[in-house]
Protein backbone atom coordinates (compact mmCIF):
# COMPACT_ATOMS: atom_id res chain seq x y z
CA UNK A 1 0.00 0.00 0.00
CA UNK A 2 1.41 3.40 -0.62
CA UNK A 3 -0.28 7.25 -0.30
CA UNK A 4 -0.52 10.02 -2.70
CA UNK A 5 -1.65 13.56 -1.93
CA UNK A 6 -5.02 15.35 -3.28
CA UNK A 7 -4.84 18.88 -3.67
CA UNK A 8 -7.96 20.75 -2.46
CA UNK A 9 -9.03 24.22 -3.32
CA UNK A 10 -10.26 24.37 0.24
CA UNK A 11 -6.39 24.05 1.33
CA UNK A 12 -6.19 28.09 -0.41
CA UNK A 13 -9.47 29.32 1.28
CA UNK A 14 -8.96 27.96 4.75
CA UNK A 15 -5.46 30.22 4.19
CA UNK A 16 -8.08 32.96 2.90
CA UNK A 17 -5.82 33.06 -0.07
CA UNK A 18 -5.80 32.14 -4.13
CA UNK A 19 -4.73 28.92 -5.15
CA UNK A 20 -3.00 29.03 -8.08
CA UNK A 21 1.03 27.79 -9.25
CA UNK A 22 2.71 29.82 -6.60
CA UNK A 23 0.42 28.78 -3.77
CA UNK A 24 1.08 25.21 -5.17
CA UNK A 25 4.05 25.45 -5.72
CA UNK A 26 4.57 26.28 -1.29
CA UNK A 27 2.47 23.06 -1.26
CA UNK A 28 4.75 20.94 -2.78
CA UNK A 29 8.02 22.03 -0.87
CA UNK A 30 5.63 20.96 2.47
CA UNK A 31 4.82 17.58 0.61
CA UNK A 32 8.25 16.88 -0.46
CA UNK A 33 9.88 17.84 2.85
CA UNK A 34 7.65 16.05 5.20
CA UNK A 35 6.96 13.12 2.75
CA UNK A 36 9.42 12.79 0.05
CA UNK A 37 11.50 10.17 1.44
CA UNK A 38 8.62 8.32 3.53
CA UNK A 39 8.70 4.39 2.40
CA UNK A 40 5.08 4.38 2.43
CA UNK A 41 4.38 7.74 -0.07
CA UNK A 42 3.03 6.53 -3.98
CA UNK A 43 5.57 7.78 -6.33
CA UNK A 44 6.04 7.39 -10.49
CA UNK A 45 9.29 7.01 -11.86
CA UNK A 46 10.45 8.47 -8.38
CA UNK A 47 8.34 11.36 -8.14
CA UNK A 48 5.40 11.81 -5.89
CA UNK A 49 1.47 11.51 -6.92
CA UNK A 50 -0.36 14.48 -6.74
CA UNK A 51 -4.45 14.19 -7.73
CA UNK A 52 -5.40 18.01 -8.30
CA UNK A 53 -9.19 17.84 -7.37
CA UNK A 54 -11.11 20.95 -8.90
CA UNK A 55 -8.05 21.97 -11.73
CA UNK A 56 -10.10 22.81 -14.10
CA UNK A 57 -11.21 26.13 -11.75
CA UNK A 58 -7.68 27.85 -12.54
CA UNK A 59 -6.70 28.25 -16.16
CA UNK A 60 -4.26 26.03 -17.18
CA UNK A 61 -1.58 28.79 -17.93
CA UNK A 62 -1.54 28.89 -14.69
CA UNK A 63 -0.26 25.33 -13.76
CA UNK A 64 1.46 25.50 -17.26
CA UNK A 65 3.91 28.31 -14.55
CA UNK A 66 5.33 25.49 -12.73
CA UNK A 67 4.05 22.02 -14.82
CA UNK A 68 5.55 22.72 -18.15
CA UNK A 69 9.63 22.28 -18.46
CA UNK A 70 9.61 25.94 -19.49
CA UNK A 71 7.24 27.15 -17.06
CA UNK A 72 7.87 30.37 -14.95
CA UNK A 73 8.31 28.79 -11.78
CA UNK A 74 8.66 25.17 -13.30
CA UNK A 75 9.19 21.95 -11.03
CA UNK A 76 10.30 19.99 -13.49
CA UNK A 77 13.59 18.11 -12.71
CA UNK A 78 13.46 19.44 -9.44
CA UNK A 79 12.83 17.66 -5.70
CA UNK A 80 9.61 19.56 -6.12
CA UNK A 81 8.72 17.65 -9.26
CA UNK A 82 5.57 15.05 -9.12
CA UNK A 83 3.08 12.92 -11.23
CA UNK A 84 0.35 15.27 -11.51
CA UNK A 85 -3.62 13.51 -12.11
CA UNK A 86 -5.95 16.57 -12.75
CA UNK A 87 -9.65 16.22 -12.91
CA UNK A 88 -11.43 14.97 -15.67
CA UNK A 89 -15.35 16.29 -15.75
CA UNK A 90 -15.98 17.78 -18.94
CA UNK A 91 -15.15 16.62 -22.51
CA UNK A 92 -12.53 19.35 -23.06
CA UNK A 93 -10.44 19.02 -19.60
CA UNK A 94 -8.66 16.19 -21.84
CA UNK A 95 -7.22 19.05 -23.86
CA UNK A 96 -7.09 21.25 -20.36
CA UNK A 97 -4.45 18.83 -19.53
CA UNK A 98 -2.64 18.69 -22.42
CA UNK A 99 -2.37 22.93 -21.99
CA UNK A 100 -1.87 22.17 -18.52
CA UNK A 101 1.03 20.07 -18.61
CA UNK A 102 -0.42 17.86 -16.31
CA UNK A 103 0.52 13.81 -16.22
CA UNK A 104 -2.81 12.68 -16.71
CA UNK A 105 -6.58 12.80 -15.72
CA UNK A 106 -8.86 11.47 -13.35
CA UNK A 107 -12.26 11.22 -13.31
CA UNK A 108 -12.98 10.98 -9.60
CA UNK A 109 -16.94 10.47 -9.29
CA UNK A 110 -18.85 7.55 -8.63
CA UNK A 111 -21.67 8.65 -9.96
CA UNK A 112 -21.99 9.48 -13.92
CA UNK A 113 -23.01 13.11 -13.00
CA UNK A 114 -20.26 14.56 -15.45
CA UNK A 115 -19.02 13.22 -19.09
CA UNK A 116 -16.05 11.95 -17.20
CA UNK A 117 -17.54 10.14 -14.59
CA UNK A 118 -19.66 8.34 -17.45
CA UNK A 119 -18.00 4.81 -17.91
CA UNK A 120 -19.18 4.99 -21.83
CA UNK A 121 -16.73 7.49 -22.57
CA UNK A 122 -13.91 6.01 -20.83
CA UNK A 123 -12.73 4.06 -23.98
CA UNK A 124 -12.25 7.68 -25.17
CA UNK A 125 -10.61 9.19 -22.51
CA UNK A 126 -8.09 6.31 -22.05
CA UNK A 127 -7.72 6.48 -26.09
CA UNK A 128 -6.96 10.45 -25.96
CA UNK A 129 -4.78 9.89 -23.11
CA UNK A 130 -2.66 7.11 -24.92
CA UNK A 131 -2.43 9.21 -27.78
CA UNK A 132 -0.92 12.30 -25.91
CA UNK A 133 1.44 10.17 -23.36
CA UNK A 134 -0.89 10.99 -20.55
CA UNK A 135 -2.07 8.52 -17.55
CA UNK A 136 -6.03 7.78 -17.56
CA UNK A 137 -7.84 6.87 -14.09
CA UNK A 138 -11.54 6.07 -14.40
CA UNK A 139 -12.81 6.19 -10.73
CA UNK A 140 -14.71 3.46 -9.73
CA UNK A 141 -17.08 3.32 -6.61
CA UNK A 142 -19.46 1.25 -4.90
CA UNK A 143 -22.77 3.13 -4.91
CA UNK A 144 -23.63 7.23 -4.40
CA UNK A 145 -25.83 9.25 -1.81
CA UNK A 146 -24.66 12.53 -1.10
CA UNK A 147 -28.15 14.04 0.00
CA UNK A 148 -27.18 14.89 3.67
CA UNK A 149 -24.71 17.48 2.17
CA UNK A 150 -26.48 18.56 -1.07
CA UNK A 151 -29.98 18.07 -0.73
CA UNK A 152 -30.73 18.97 -3.96
CA UNK A 153 -28.48 16.41 -5.65
CA UNK A 154 -30.42 13.14 -5.23
CA UNK A 155 -30.66 12.10 -8.74
CA UNK A 156 -27.00 12.02 -8.04
CA UNK A 157 -27.99 8.79 -5.92
CA UNK A 158 -26.92 5.03 -7.32
CA UNK A 159 -27.79 2.47 -5.22
CA UNK A 160 -25.69 -0.47 -3.67
CA UNK A 161 -27.36 -3.08 -4.97
CA UNK A 162 -25.46 -5.73 -3.09
CA UNK A 163 -22.03 -5.17 -4.99
CA UNK A 164 -23.75 -4.78 -8.19
CA UNK A 165 -22.95 -1.44 -8.92
CA UNK A 166 -19.24 -1.69 -7.83
CA UNK A 167 -18.83 -4.94 -10.11
CA UNK A 168 -20.23 -2.77 -13.08
CA UNK A 169 -17.89 0.12 -12.76
CA UNK A 170 -15.30 -2.00 -12.43
CA UNK A 171 -16.13 -3.62 -15.46
CA UNK A 172 -16.36 -0.67 -17.61
CA UNK A 173 -12.82 0.13 -15.56
CA UNK A 174 -11.11 -2.53 -17.14
CA UNK A 175 -12.84 -1.94 -20.41
CA UNK A 176 -10.49 1.31 -20.48
CA UNK A 177 -7.77 -0.43 -19.45
CA UNK A 178 -8.02 -2.64 -22.47
CA UNK A 179 -8.34 0.45 -24.05
CA UNK A 180 -5.38 1.90 -22.98
CA UNK A 181 -5.87 3.59 -19.25
CA UNK A 182 -3.16 2.89 -16.83
CA UNK A 183 -4.61 3.34 -13.56
CA UNK A 184 -7.80 2.43 -11.76
CA UNK A 185 -8.77 4.98 -9.19
CA UNK A 186 -11.28 3.59 -5.91
CA UNK A 187 -13.83 6.82 -4.39
CA UNK A 188 -13.61 5.98 -1.97
CA UNK A 189 -12.12 4.03 0.69
CA UNK A 190 -14.38 5.98 3.83
CA UNK A 191 -16.14 8.64 2.60
CA UNK A 192 -19.09 8.35 4.60
CA UNK A 193 -21.28 11.16 3.48
CA UNK A 194 -21.03 10.71 -0.03
CA UNK A 195 -22.27 6.65 0.44
CA UNK A 196 -19.19 6.03 -1.55
CA UNK A 197 -16.70 4.05 1.54
CA UNK A 198 -15.55 0.77 1.03
CA UNK A 199 -14.04 0.22 4.24
CA UNK A 200 -15.17 -2.55 6.46
CA UNK A 201 -18.53 -1.75 8.77
CA UNK A 202 -21.36 -3.73 9.96
CA UNK A 203 -24.30 -4.14 8.85
CA UNK A 204 -27.03 -1.50 9.22
CA UNK A 205 -24.58 1.35 10.49
CA UNK A 206 -26.89 4.74 11.71
CA UNK A 207 -25.58 8.15 12.66
CA UNK A 208 -28.33 8.37 15.40
CA UNK A 209 -26.84 12.49 15.70
CA UNK A 210 -29.18 12.82 12.54
CA UNK A 211 -31.05 9.61 12.26
CA UNK A 212 -29.60 8.67 8.95
CA UNK A 213 -29.24 4.38 7.90
CA UNK A 214 -26.59 3.83 5.95
CA UNK A 215 -26.77 1.58 3.18
CA UNK A 216 -26.39 -2.40 4.56
CA UNK A 217 -23.38 -4.14 3.66
CA UNK A 218 -25.16 -7.04 2.71
CA UNK A 219 -21.97 -9.88 2.42
CA UNK A 220 -20.30 -8.47 5.66
CA UNK A 221 -18.26 -5.77 7.05
CA UNK A 222 -15.29 -6.75 4.28
CA UNK A 223 -17.56 -7.16 1.61
CA UNK A 224 -16.33 -4.35 -0.72
CA UNK A 225 -12.71 -5.00 -0.02
CA UNK A 226 -12.94 -8.48 -1.06
CA UNK A 227 -14.37 -7.37 -3.91
CA UNK A 228 -11.75 -4.98 -4.55
CA UNK A 229 -8.92 -7.71 -4.14
CA UNK A 230 -11.40 -9.81 -6.69
CA UNK A 231 -11.27 -6.71 -9.32
CA UNK A 232 -7.71 -5.47 -8.72
CA UNK A 233 -6.31 -9.55 -9.49
CA UNK A 234 -8.56 -9.47 -12.72
CA UNK A 235 -6.08 -6.57 -13.70
CA UNK A 236 -2.89 -7.60 -12.48
CA UNK A 237 -3.62 -10.65 -14.49
CA UNK A 238 -1.91 -13.89 -14.82
CA UNK A 239 0.89 -13.64 -12.74
CA UNK A 240 -0.13 -10.64 -10.72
Amino acid sequence: MRVAAEHEPALARIRQEGRNAETLRRDLQYAAKAYGSHPAIQKVNGRIVYYLYDSYREPAREWAKIFAPGGARSVRGTELDGTFICLLLERNHMQYAVEAHCDGFYSYFASPISWGSTPSNWAQAAGFAKSHGLIFAPSVGPGYVDTRVRPWNAAATRERSRSRYYDQAWGSALGAVSAGAEWVSITSFNEWHEGTQIEPAKEGIRDSAENFKYEAYSGGPEMYLEATRKWVDKMAGPGG
